[in-house]
């Protein structure tokens, strides 16, 4: 029988430990014959990349060995980092950027280099049904070029040439041959959109001279009046190119045939089957066969996965019990792989056949936690300011052993997703689970600008960021406490980046949280705007408004400005080597909350970008967190763990 016990002091079985013991981050599967590839991001090895294969007997086999770390910088986010052809793979080396290859079907396979230049960065790797050319984005950042210059890349796999195949926008991505090697896709986007903004869908003929491919004939295949986003073109077998467009508000598939000029809906419904382009090479469809499509969508809150007959045009969803897919690759055989998940069960790589059942892969974490330490999500839709709605994910607390006692109410933590297009799902989330196993509740606020909801939800943000996202959150903490779900006097609010500029915004501007904790979060937007990289350096154009036009708006929306107002306890997480939010962010914060003897704690951790990648920085951060809000509201933590100096309190 469950114990009554103060909320937030509960003993749970998931430790940091657990967090990073035995569990890796899974991302990028490709597909190659009847093997098929992933990376796994490992927190035990300081957060190294490694290409993982699966070959058709069922085993597993790291293929780069310590200390080859997998892993681009173009975009500063990275993606699709290698790509896989008749068992020779190509990469992005973290340590010098340059592209590498190996042949992963020798016993002892060599590493050799294919580039040896400097300050450039690839990604978005990509290899033609032949097995002869190579193509990618680069990156080059030189001295003598006001921002880094983006450019598609070709190689000649046979001699090792290489040289520039298309320039002249700000942005590339996706480029594809066609599998008669005669047409080339690619999407492009320039200053001051961004990929989830306007996308531009472009094809050329291709021509094969002495050894180098021509483009002729370029032309832009979609010129709508209205800003429109494109994800993802992907050539069909019979050189049909399909895409994702938002022009009917949702993220719908599309087909072109050439020739036809004709654009025709693949799939029209209120569902998303795309994703804010935030890395390179991400994935929500796949042909599984001449006349299937694999296809993955979201819709209230919920991913599933379709099989769709491209004659018929009908949508078959597959019937499973997992919440979440993403990253599709089918394989010469007509296997569809995808990472899935839900709430109470790790991501894991899942393999799925069309009319048989899917078997595991590779799952992300070998630690099972017991399902009476798991919080079930409650998708819940709210009132906000403006008489809009807005939307999130509650998670009561969770743990067999106590229960919250009789008259009292769970403390709150708020958590406010990056981004600020991103959207929190209900996955597998060991972090939210250590809360919810130690008494908290916790709300996964999706605020106007999330993705998921449709192009109008999303462009809500614009341009009110660092108002109408930290109103949800406001307006989540009102509707839960006036539910009788937590209690509104131990409210905390957390986030990282983009999330961590709302925390920041809330614990200036308003009162309703008692405490908060930001993560490489934003303080100083006009900072922002000189200090961050090329990807987001007009971001703000759309989120605030162009400067120096709205100079006044960025400076009132700055919470460092208002530094007198935030008189609640803060804690700060930062990566020294962050070049998205660089540390002076943080550290300009810390010393005006210091000063004024606003209670505030900072951690600074070496080694690390935007975002935490290793072990002892993942479980040193969260500890300190849990022994902040213990020290604020008043809990005796039931872990043993090393306190936090909160400077003023």
């Amino acid at each position: 029988m469950a114990t009554p016990q103060t909320a937030g002091s509960w003993l749970s079985p998931i430790t940091t430990s657990e967090l990073t013991k035995s569990n890796v981050m899974i991302s990028q599967v490709i597909t190659d014959g009847s093997d098929v590839y992933w990376l796994e991001c490992r927190p035990e090895e300081k957060g190294r990349n490694v290409i993982v294969k699966h070959s058709a007997d069922g085993n597993h086999r790291d293929m780069t060995p310590p200390p080859w770390n997998v892993r681009s910088k173009a975009h500063e986010y990275g993606g699709r980092c290698y790509d896989v052809h008749n068992g020779i793979i190509y990469f992005s080396s973290f340590s010098d950027q340059n592209i590498y290859y190996l042949d992963s079907q020798a016993s002892s396979p060599e590493i050799r280099a294919l580039t040896k230049t400097k300050n450039c960065y690839y990604a978005d790797h990509r290899i033609d049904a032949e097995g002869k050319w190579l193509l990618c984005v680069s990156e080059q950042d030189f001295p003598e070029f006001k921002e880094p210059k983006a450019s598609i890349m070709a190689f000649n796999l046979e001699d090792q040439s290489q040289y520039e195949l298309v320039s002249g926008a700000d942005f590339y991505s996706n480029p594809m041959l066609s599998p008669d090697g005669k047409q080339l896709c690619w999407l492009c986007w320039q200053h001051p959109n961004m990929p989830w903004d306007t996308t531009e869908l472009w094809i050329a003929d291709i021509e094969t001279q002495g050894g180098r491919l021509f483009l002729s004939q370029p032309q832009r295949l979609v010129t709508t009046e209205q800003p429109e986003s494109i994800f993802q073109p992907r050539w069909g077998q019979d050189n049909q190119l399909y895409y994702v467009s938002d022009r009917s508000n949702w993220w719908n598939l599309y087909c072109y045939t050439p020739g036809t000029e004709q654009h025709e809906c693949v799939i029209e419904a209120d569902a998303e089957y795309g994703l804010p382009l935030w890395q390179f090479g991400m994935s929500t469809f796949d042909l599984v066969d001449t006349n299937t499509l694999a296809a993955c969508f979201t819709q209230n809150n919920r991913w599933q996965l379709a099989l769709i007959n491209l004659e018929s045009r009908q949508q078959t969803i597959v019937e499973s019990h997992w919440d979440y897919f993403t990253n599709i690759a089918c394989d010469s055989a007509g296997h569809i792989f995808c990472f899935v998940g839900n709430a109470t069960e790790a991501v894991r790589l899942q393999r799925f056949t069309l009319n048989g059942p899917s078997d595991t892969i590779k799952c992300s974490s070998d630690s099972p936690i017991d399902s009476g330490y798991l919080s079930q999500p409650q998708t819940i839709t709210y009132p906000t300011s403006n008489n809009d709605e807005a939307y999130g994910l509650f998670y009561p607390p969770c743990n067999r052993d106590f229960a919250v006692p009789n008259g009292e109410r769970p403390p709150l933590i708020v958590m406010a997703h990056g981004g600020p297009t991103a959207c929190s799902e209900a996955t597998f989330n060991l972090k939210v689970q250590y809360w919810t196993s130690r008494g908290f509740a916790v709300f996964e606020v999706n605020y106007r600008g999330s993705t998921g909801y449709g192009r109008t939800y999303r462009d809500k943000l614009k341009p009110w960021w660092g108002i109408r996202d930290v109103d949800d959150a406001v307006y989540g903490v009102k509707y839960l406490a006036e539910q009788g779900l937590v209690d509104a006097d131990k409210v905390a609010i957390r986030g990282g980046s983009a999330g961590g500029y709302t925390v920041l915004c809330a614990l200036t501007f308003h009162n309703t949280f008692k405490a908060g904790t930001s993560l490489y979060g934003i303080g100083d937007l006009n900072t922002l705007l000189s200090d961050t990289h090329k990807f987001e350096s007009r971001y703000l154009d759309s989120l605030i408004g162009p400067y120096p036009e709205y100079a006044d708006r960025y400076k009132e929306r700055s919470p460092i400005n208002y530094a007198e107002q935030l008189s609640c306890p803060t804690l700060f997480l930062q990566g020294l080597d962050d070049k998205v939010v660089p540390p002076n962010q943080a550290e300009t914060m810390v010393n005006a909350l210091r000063t004024q003897n606003t209670p505030v704690a900072y951690l600074a951790f070496e080694g690390e970008g935007h975002g935490f990648r290793q072990a002892a920085t993942l479980q040193r951060s969260l500890e300190a967190e849990l022994s902040f809000y213990c020290q604020i509201f008043g809990f005796e933590p039931a872990d043993d763990i090393e306190p936090l100096t909160v400077d003023n309190l």
